[in-house]
């Protein structure tokens, strides 16, 4: 009897460390997307130009994953884009200062804007709550697999 209630334990203590391990890449899968949109919103039209592709396919490869072909092109063509976020105080807005780095001799671009705090990804929010950060650092890179 005791063998089955330690074995049953172990069950219970497996399935809950799967569950939570499938929350936490969701929640991580998310916050990316969302880095990926603001990216996009800022960066998108030059990157579709210089590509010869159109802002919607751009989105389509980097945020819902449905050609990697052009993912590999933006990839070819953008090294990393750094976003610094920086909490504005408690006028519900997040700054964010984007550096776009581009691959081989093409320099950087930068932009600077304001999203609202519900806008700004996830685990940015929870830094800023759980640490009292008042500054966040994320590295984008094109999602390529």
């Amino acid at each position: 009897m005791k063998t089955w209630i330690v074995a049953g334990a172990g069950a219970v203590l497996v399935a809950l460390a799967w569950a939570g391990a499938r929350v936490a890449r969701h929640r991580r899968s998310t916050a990316a997307r969302r880095l990926t949109q603001l990216v996009l919103d800022v960066f998108g039209d030059d990157w579709a130009r210089r590509l010869g592709r159109s802002p919607g396919q751009l989105r389509d490869a980097l945020v819902r994953r449905a050609e990697p072909a052009v993912a590999r092109e933006v990839d070819a063509l953008v090294s990393k884009v750094d976003v610094r976020f920086d909490r504005a105080g408690d006028n519900g807005q997040v700054g964010a200062t984007m550096t776009c780095v581009y691959a081989g001799q093409d320099g950087t671009a930068r932009a600077e804007l304001h999203v609202p705090w519900d806008a700004a990804p996830a685990d940015v929010r929870a830094e800023f709550l759980r640490d009292g950060a008042t500054t966040a650092h994320r590295e984008w890179t094109a999602p390529v697999s």
